[in-house]
This record gives structure tokens, sequence and C-alpha cells, in this order.
């Protein structure tokens, strides 16, 4: 219970990490850093159920996992469950595995990053394509020594749609998927990069001729998520 207070409420990164007692309702007994836990629940707070069906999930996976946080470069070895809210691009957080819902979500910081099934998530700034750059969660793919490749797994709201005419076709309310893949060189900027040929040879200008020379030899075009990791773990170490 210790680390998942402070990893909900420190927000001040500069400042110690506070060591107050917990209360009998599980905030600590410090006035000031009771109030930031309850301001902290009522940004999270989750809108009332819709009186609609939604088709699909907001989670790709709606199990709470036991995770690993670090923060600060220091592993905090608590056991801390999280799940991956796609749609709000949050990290739920509870203290078992049995939650089915959860108002709390681990701070957003990019100090603080976390491993759920062996994969590592950090809350990065990137540029999408044709984009300014945002802040968010990527996961990390390949950190190697000078390629790191990263995914961005959303889901999007999509509003129902009725049929105008008897050729169209309705559709419900739904969730869908979206991956986009992005790349460093040597920790600089992060940029979106799609599975083309074009894309890779234009984003990755300075393998161009090993990408040609890793296609031909293999006979394979880069369409999957597979082939771009297996690509880029080539490029990394040649």
């Amino acid at each position: 219970m210790k680390y998942f207070i402070i990893i909900l409420l420190i927000i001040n990164f500069d400042q110690p990490i506070f060591s107050q007692s917990i209360g009998a309702n599980g905030v600590r007994s410090d006035s000031r850093i009771n109030d930031l836990f309850e301001d902290l629940k009522n940004k999270v707070k989750k809108p009332s159920n819709k009186n609609f069906k939604i088709v699909g999930s907001p989670y790709f996976n709606v199990s709470f996992e036991l995770a690993e946080i670090e923060y600060f470069g220091k592993d905090l070895n608590e056991k801390i469950y999280l799940r991956y809210n796609a749609l709000n691009d949050e990290m739920e957080l509870s203290l078992n595995s049995f939650s089915t819902d959860s108002d709390n979500v681990l701070i957003k910081s990019n100090k603080v990053s976390c491993v759920i099934n062996n994969e590592k998530y950090k809350y990065v700034e990137f540029t999408p394509e044709n984009s300014i750059s945002i802040t968010g969660y990527l996961s990390i793919l390949h950190e190697g020594e000078i390629l790191t490749l990263y995914e961005r797994k959303q889901k999007i709201y999509m509003e129902a749609t009725k049929a105008r005419t008897s050729l169209e076709r309705s559709f419900p309310a739904r969730y869908t998927d979206k991956i986009q893949y992005y790349f460093s060189i040597n920790n600089g900027s992060i940029l979106e990069i799609k599975l083309n040929k074009k894309d890779l040879l234009s984003k990755l200008n300075i393998y161009s001729e090993s990408i040609k020379e890793y296609q031909n030899l293999n006979k394979i075009k880069i369409r999957s998520k597979e082939d771009f990791l297996n690509l880029i773990r080539h490029l990394d170490a040649n």
C-alpha cells in the first residue's frame, strides 16, 4: 500500500518521497497529501454508464496484470496490478488482480515506466505523421545500441451510424483498433514510421542500402510487425 500511494501522489519530482503513515481510510494522514489524492481521483473518475451498448472494449487486455514499475530508475518492489486503457491512454491501477474497474491511474511522467506481461511502456513525447508532437504511452519493441522501435496501440471510439438507404449498412457504437509504429535513432526524436518500402527508405535513409539488401536477400516485403522488428534488429546489429 505504501508504494501505491507514493506512485499516485508524487507530482513534484524534485521533492523527496513522502513517508507519513497511512490512516484507517487508506489515505496518508497528511491533509495536504490527502487533498492531492482526492483531487487526482476526481480527475480520473469515469463517467456514468452509458445507456447504449458499445461493441468491443477500450482494453486490449481487460485483466489487471502484476506489473513491474520503475520510478526514477529504481524498481518498486511491491505487488501492483495494471491494465492499459488504450482509449484514454492511461495505466489503470489496482492492488489485486480481481478488480474489474478502477478510478486510479499510474501518474503520467517520463520518470515512471512499467512492464506488463514482458511489455515495457514508457510515457514519452513523440510525433505522429503530419502532426505536432504529443505525449503518451508507447511500448518498446526493440531498444538497441542505435535504433529503438516503439508501438502505439490505441482504441478509437466510433459513433453509431444508421443506414440512410437499403444499400447501406448500419453500424453500432464501437471501439476499433489502431496500431502505429515509431522509431528513434541514438535516442533522438521519436517519429512515426509506416510499414511500406517508401516510408522505410525515406525515414531510415541512412540505412537505405542495407534495407534493400536485406529485403532482396530474404525475398520479403516489410508488411508485418514481426518483419519490421526483424529488420530493425538486423540494422542495429550491422
